[in-house]
């Protein structure tokens, strides 16, 4: 195999410090200037991202000069049956073209001039990755916290909180067949929205960012279908993390809802993007869980507890 120079020799094993995007055909490996901090995949097919803080050695490889290497690059980001067999989630795809859109990494010095056509492939892979994520076939009730405090960013990343709790409705709403969509903060609204799969994300964080600005009760969804007698197998709340405890505790609501509707196992996801410590859910219920932070392997643990796989 022959090598670009420069190219890093720890190929099977890169450091986490090194920034390049790797990619391969039968005969070259190259390193291209394509920096977002998320890692795509483990596979040697598919590009892979990393972090560094050499700009220099980044800038030197411009490969996007090279129209042969730039399609090189699109048909690696546009291959889905790679992405399918490393199991890369539209939010993986969401985090590199944020990063990549923005020219700079959220700490150190790390600069790029990003590429238009690198980024419209971006964008495309990812509207396209949504076909990759297995339903669960569960009922499920999704509800994003639309309180203002969502508008805030979290783990250093470009993404707001309410784009990601967004973005997980979307594929949701595009993915499994039995599901509704509500909004929350003292009062709760239905989201019918998300049944258009024809809206882009940036469509409907505009749509559910005006929708009220009141304090955040999370056990809303759980009291709205109790009273609306709906059957779900799994309620999955989208906050960051802000909660008024005052009100009924929404593993109380959980348990009353269960009661009202006999569904003795009906399940509760409480995502709390921001990850500062706290409990929602009730520690002691196994079907209970709180994600505190959220990242890429957040919506795999959420598949895996929907479905009893989770170790």
């Amino acid at each position: 195999m022959s090598q670009t120079p420069d190219t890093f020799s720890r190929w099977q094993n890169p450091p986490l410090t090194e920034q390049y995007v790797r990619f391969h055909n039968t005969t070259e490996l190259y390193c291209v200037d394509l920096s977002p901090f998320t890692c795509l995949s483990q596979e040697a097919s598919v590009p892979c991202i990393y972090k560094s803080n050499d700009a220099s050695r980044v800038s030197r490889h411009r490969l996007f000069d090279d129209e042969e290497k730039l399609k090189l690059v699109q048909s690696k980001l546009l291959n889905m049956e790679a992405m399918r067999k490393a199991r890369v989630h539209p939010f993986k795809l969401l985090l590199a073209h944020h990063v990549y859109r923005q020219g700079h990494g959220e700490k150190g010095n790390l600069r790029w001039e990003p590429h238009g056509v690198i980024l419209n492939t971006l964008e495309t892979a990812f509207y396209q990755s949504f076909g990759l994520v297995e339903p669960t076939n569960k009922r499920i009730l999704i509800a994003i916290d639309i309180s203002s405090s969502m508008c805030s960013r979290f783990q250093d990343s470009p993404i707001e909180c309410r784009e990601a709790a967004t973005l997980m409705a979307m594929v949701t709403a595009r993915r499994e067949p039995h599901c509704d969509f509500v909004g929350f903060h003292t009062k709760l609204i239905e989201l019918n929205m998300f049944r258009d799969t024809s809206k882009k994300l940036d469509q409907l964080v505009h749509e559910t960012h005006h929708l009220g600005f009141g304090s955040t009760d999370c056990s809303k969804p759980m009291t709205w279908a109790r009273h609306k007698q709906k059957e779900y197998d799994a309620f999955i709340i989208y906050t960051d993390s802000e909660t008024n405890t005052h009100r009924t505790p929404p593993w109380l609501a959980l348990q009353k809802y269960r009661e009202k509707m006999n569904i003795p196992n009906a399940k509760l996801i409480v995502v709390a993007m921001s990850g500062y410590p706290f409990t929602i859910a009730k520690p002691d219920d196994i079907n209970m869980l709180d994600c505190v932070g959220f990242d890429t392997e957040t919506p795999e643990i959420i598949r895996e507890f929907l479905t009893g796989t989770l170790e």
